[in-house]
Formats: C-alpha cells, structure tokens, sequence
C-alpha cells in the first residue's frame, strides 16, 4: 500500500498493526519530520513522486510513528524534525529527538525569531519548557509570547527538502518515489 501511494505521488497511513505485520530492511539515508499535516500536503503539492522522505506526526507521535522513526534511524538514516514554536512543539521536538535520534531542524531561536510576525494574531504559546537543543529559544517565545506555526516558515522548510528532492519536474516518472508508515489509517499522514 506504501509504495503504491509513494509510486502517485500520494500520502500513505499505516497502523501499528501493519507495521508489526511487516518488517522495515531498508530505509533512506535522511527523513524529515514535521508536525503538521498541512506541511505534508504543502510538500505532496510541490514535489509530487519527487518528495523526499516525509514523516507528519499530526502533533505529538503515537507508537506507530515512533516505530518507524526508530526503526529508520537503527537503519542509518539521519532524521530531522521540525514542528511549531510553542509549548507543545517544543516539547514534541524534544520527545521525538529523545526517543529517536532525531535533530531538530530549523528549530533555533533565529528560525523563530525570522518567522514572528507580530502584524497579525496569535495565540500565547502555552506552557514553554526549555529546549535542550537552544538554550536561547525558551525564553525568546517567553519574551515575544508568541506562536510561530510551522505554516508560518512553511517557504524555508520545503526549500529544504526541495534541495534533498531528487531532479526532475513534478511529475518526473523516472524519480524513485519513497514511502515510509505512520499514524492511523483515515488521514494522509506520512509519506515520501
């Protein structure tokens, strides 16, 4: 079912039962890890068959998501995670690159501060724990008391993984698609 969604361009969902029903040998040498589905969609709608290796974890992971990542990173491959500069997101980056190995990606106190725009709304941040990875970045959201969605630096992520993207249009049949299992069946959460 996952390579038949990475062979369209479409995101895959497994659940933990499958992924206990299957085993993973082989994995991609990078995978990135964002936290919000609308990232994912952003990253299918760009790069279609094209899109590096992309997992969403809908918030904060449930095992299924886990165990792909750990399993991934038993395999050799280098995760980067991303996910909103709030409380929670902080926290879930945190949880992910404990349980995992994963790194955070452009999750610094400068990623925040060239993503604040304070000529719109936005929610407080919640609760904010220190980031083990920025010392800096804490007490910044503290500072400003302001959330920065991912959607808000949505640009520089897919930059980023249009630079891990394989050549090729849209489109390119010829690029190798990849798949990679996450969270429940029912929502595009994974993939690529």
């Amino acid at each position: 079912m996952a390579r038949a969604c990475a062979d369209a361009g479409h995101a895959a969902a497994l659940t933990l039962a499958q992924l206990r029903d299957s085993e993973i040998t082989w994995a991609p040498p990078e995978m990135w890890v964002v936290e919000n589905p609308s990232i994912l969609a952003m990253a299918l709608r760009r790069f279609g068959t094209r899109c590096p290796p992309l997992v969403c974890t809908s918030g904060w992971p449930n095992s299924a998501v886990l165990r792909t990542l750990r399993r991934a990173a038993d395999l050799g491959t280098r995760l980067h995670h991303h996910g909103d500069f709030d409380g929670d997101g902080l926290r879930i980056v945190a949880h992910v690159a404990d349980r995992t190995g994963a790194r955070p990606w452009r999750m610094g106190t400068g990623d925040y501060l060239d993503g604040l725009r304070t000529d719109v709304p936005s929610p407080a941040p919640g609760r904010v724990t220190d980031a083990p990875w920025d010392a800096d970045l804490a007490p910044a959201i503290r500072s400003h008391d302001r959330v920065v969605a991912e959607e808000q630096v949505a640009t520089r992520l897919l930059d980023d993984l249009a630079e891990a993207a394989p050549p090729g249009d849209r489109t390119d049949a010829g690029a190798r698609p990849w798949a990679v299992p996450s969270r429940p069946l029912a929502t595009p959460w994974i993939d690529m």
